[in-house]
């Protein structure tokens, strides 16, 4: 196929000047001369079905973990403020924040998801859609959050409005993205259609403002979390490979080996302390090795605060 003679629009800033970086299969990464932000071209996301079998892994095994990012979204945040979680997931968050007193209520496409967020944590307040089906509600929302979610839409800066339009004026907004800079290698699931995407602060700051949101801080997690990341990032990509996902980018399961993991609960439980094992494991060679990768790792999350204006 032969190459464009010209580069698509970025989808954050609309400029035309963008370099071509990376053919990855039928899609093309470019990096916007003008924002910095990378993205893919074409601009399309594969749909809920496909991502109900690429996340197998984490339906199945909840991933439990209590993030940076969750911390700092809620440190920042009118304590006990009605709060809407846009791709809540399996509701890890949405229960974290309830267990801290806020009216916290999560928002997924993805029915796998929901059921196993209701089966692990008990949960009543998430939905099945889009923002739509909460905001109808009269009361509205003093705080909207999203972790990891910006990089996998099509249109990043009109999901950024309907996330401004479901706040109360002054309500605030915190979300969190991959940071495209935080190893010196590239993980095989940073490639479309997975991640249509790819954030650098620059990046983060232009969306947030062309949605008319002001941007209150831009901050990177832990370098040092990051390190311990690219550590288990090993068995990760093995187990990936096992399962016959690995390739550049991810794909659904289509094998015996996931259809049987995804019928076994047991599994699931294994799955969950397996996270936290390789977590606690990968801190010794982390912190030995951080003197001589520590230049080259950067956070491996970029977490944005941003705030509708009154």
């Amino acid at each position: 196929m032969p190459l464009p003679n010209s580069a698509p629009s970025c989808p954050v800033c609309s400029e035309l000047d963008a370099a071509l970086i990376d053919p990855a299969g039928r899609y093309r990464l470019y990096r916007c001369r003008v924002c910095d932000l990378t993205f893919s071209d074409p601009m399309q996301a594969p749909g809920s079905e496909w991502y109900e079998g690429a996340y197998l892994i984490r339906h199945v095994a909840v991933d439990d973990r209590i993030r940076e990012y969750f911390r700092w979204a809620l440190d920042r945040l009118p304590p006990g403020c009605r709060l809407l979680d846009v791709g809540c997931g399996e509701g890890t968050f949405v229960a974290y924040a309830r267990g801290r007193g806020f009216d916290a209520w999560g928002v997924d496409f993805s029915r796998t998801s929901i059921e196993a967020g209701a089966r692990r944590y008990g949960l009543t307040t998430l939905r099945l859609g889009a923002i739509e089906a909460l905001r109808a509600d009269a009361q509205g929302f003093q705080a909207v959050t999203a972790f990891e979610v910006l990089e996998h839409v099509e249109s990043p800066v009109r999901l950024l409005r309907t996330m401004r339009d479901a706040l109360l004026p002054g309500g605030d907004l915190a979300l969190s993205v991959p940071n495209r800079d935080r190893w010196p290698v590239r993980e095989f699931s940073d490639y479309p259609p997975n991640h249509l995407t790819r954030w650098s602060e620059p990046a983060l700051r232009r969306a947030a403002e062309e949605a008319d949101l002001r941007v209150v801080a831009i901050k990177q997690t832990s370098r040092l979390q990051s390190i311990n990341a690219l550590f288990g990032y090993v068995p990760r990509s093995a187990l990936y490979w096992a399962l016959g996902q690995r390739r550049q980018g991810i794909r659904p399961r289509s094998n015996a080996a996931g259809r049987m993991l995804e019928r076994s609960a047991v599994m699931g439980r294994l799955g969950s302390a397996a996270r936290r094992a390789r977590d606690a494991v990968m801190w010794p060679p982390a912190l030995l090795a951080a003197p001589l990768i520590w230049r080259r790792c950067q956070g491996y999350n970029l977490m944005l605060h941003a705030r509708r204006p009154e």
